[in-house]
């Protein structure tokens, strides 16, 4: 597919509006920063639990009792 005049690539068609994807250097700086710490054993990522897509509404149910003790991964089959 070929880019049209005036774009830059990063855009994509969704729904008819246009969406640009990117992220500020003050972000890509922090997020940078984050992978280092993480590597490092600095940080650890705390999971509660994991949830296939198809229980999306379920997790969202238990984010909002406020019972959760790290995040909630959603799981999207690949293809």
């Amino acid at each position: 597919m070929q880019t049209p005049p005036g774009r830059t690539g990063d855009e994509a068609r969704i729904g008819g509006p246009r969406v640009r994807a990117g992220m500020s250097v003050r972000k890509h700086k922090a997020l940078s920063e984050l992978r280092v710490r993480l590597e490092k054993g600095d940080l650890r990522v705390i999971v509660d639990r994991t949830c296939p897509i198809a229980e999306l509404v379920e997790a969202h149910r238990y984010v909002d009792t406020g019972r959760r003790t790290g995040n909630v991964v959603i799981t999207v089959p690949a293809g």
